[in-house]
């Protein structure tokens, strides 16, 4: 075999079947260091939210690469929810259990830049007692421009009375400053413009109905960084309407724990 021959067959199963996803885990999540484990607790204001019934607690695991491994849900110490990750080339699949029964399998595909172009949603829904199952299938698309920003989602299998498609607009600092949603008749559906602190961290966004009236605020804040510049606590705050609940005002806080590899 020539010299040249062999490089071009190196290039092309390189490219081709054994590229990796260059977007980690961790880079995704924005965190810095080298992260071994993140334990996340969640509060209702000062109400732990396992007296609400509501997820408590959330372990996640990374990989010596960075990526995903696994995460546990837990309410009141006991985990109800796992989502176990796995890598092939280009592509990072999520399989999730509940009570150890499989029910949705998530596959992302990258492109050769990290981007992830593809996503594939396979839905596994108990029904009722005799253990039948709701199945559903959807796949989203994302498009970027030249300078790596997702501007466009389109999702395909959603109902005719749900949003299907995301436009992404951003300023000259590559930050998102506006999302459009429409319905697969391509009506618009809402608006929501972002704000950032000086640290380029999204600390608001407001949502307006396709009438102009704020249908939602959401604030975030961040604080007690820890040495790799991480939050270890994060307060949200929501408020809005909903046509039957009404007004309302929602706060979720979470705490932090970071292990490190060192």
């Amino acid at each position: 075999m020539k010299y040249s021959t062999l490089i071009t067959l190196i290039t092309f199963f390189g490219k081709s079947v054994c590229a990796q996803i260059t977007e980690t885990g961790l880079k995704e999540s924005g965190l810095k260091g080298k992260v071994k484990q993140i334990t996340e607790y969640l509060y209702h204001g000062d109400v732990p939210l396992d007296t609400l019934r509501k997820f408590d607690k959330i372990v996640i695991n990374f990989n010596e690469s960075g990526n995903y491994f696994d995460d546990i849900v837990q309410v009141k110490g006991m985990p109800v929810q796992k989502e176990i990750f796995s890598y092939e080339g280009r592509r990072k699949i999520a399989k999730k259990y509940y009570d150890d029964k499989l029910y949705c399998t998530l596959i992302h595909t990258y492109d050769d830049k990290g981007h992830e172009i593809e996503l594939d949603n396979n839905l596994n829904m108990g029904r009722d007692s005799d253990s039948k199952f709701v199945k559903s299938k959807y796949k989203t698309t994302y498009k970027y421009d030249d300078k790596g920003n997702r501007i466009e989602e389109n999702t395909d299998g959603r109902l005719a009375n749900s949003p299907n498609k995301t436009v992404i607009k951003f300023n000259n600092k590559n930050k998102k400053i506006e999302s459009e949603r429409y319905f697969p008749d391509g009506k618009l559906s809402d608006k929501t413009f972002y704000q950032y602190d000086d640290l380029g961290n999204e600390i608001k966004c407001e949502t307006y109905n396709v009438d102009g009236k704020l249908t939602l605020v959401h604030t975030t804040s961040y604080n007690n960084f820890d040495e790799y510049g991480n939050w270890l606590l994060e307060i949200n705050i929501s408020k809005g309407h909903k046509p039957v609940e009404g007004d309302y005002v929602y706060e979720l806080i979470i705490k932090r724990e970071i292990l490190y590899d060192k």
